[in-house]
């Protein structure tokens, strides 16, 4: 953990999401067991979607990278991730969301780290590239395994 810790801090960029999955699973492992199925169901080519929401350190995360290391094991496929770019925390009236001092640029140093691995999307509408941020996001996500062959870039 401390290895992503420093390269963060340092501005490395481009670090696989698999080897670092396959290193943290063994150091995140779970009391709590996790059963997957159906991995053979995903192609090779084209990908699948896979959705989860906010993961925990007990059983979330640790069932995420092995998810992560499986697939690539499977299907020889890295993970694309679409995440949030700050951490946002309501304002006053409770009905916005402002992002957390700070943590743009955090975010933006993890994102960087995976950045063959994550997809960035703004999440506050406050933001000055929001709308240009989540138009960006859209586009990468629509340029990216499953969603290349609808681009035209790849024929099925």
């Amino acid at each position: 953990m401390g290895e992503l810790v420093a390269g963060m801090v340092k501005g490395e960029e481009g670090r696989s999401m698999v080897e670092d999955a396959r290193r943290l699973r063994t150091e995140l492992e779970s009391d709590s067991m996790v059963s997957f199925s159906g991995l053979e169901n995903i192609p090779r080519e084209g990908g699948a979607v896979i959705v989860f929401n906010h993961p925990n350190m007990e059983i979330l995360l640790p069932a995420m990278l092995e998810l992560f290391v499986r697939i690539y094991d499977n299907n020889g496929q890295q993970v694309k991730l679409v995440i949030g770019s700050e951490i946002p925390m309501t304002t006053k009236n409770y009905n916005e969301k402002t992002a957390l001092p700070g943590s743009v640029l955090l975010l933006e140093r993890f994102h960087r780290l995976y950045s063959k691995n994550i997809i960035s999307v703004p999440t506050s509408e406050n933001r000055k590239d929001f709308l240009s941020g989540r138009t960006m996001a859209v586009r990468k996500i629509w340029e990216s395994p499953p969603y290349q062959w609808l681009s035209g870039k790849i024929r099925r």
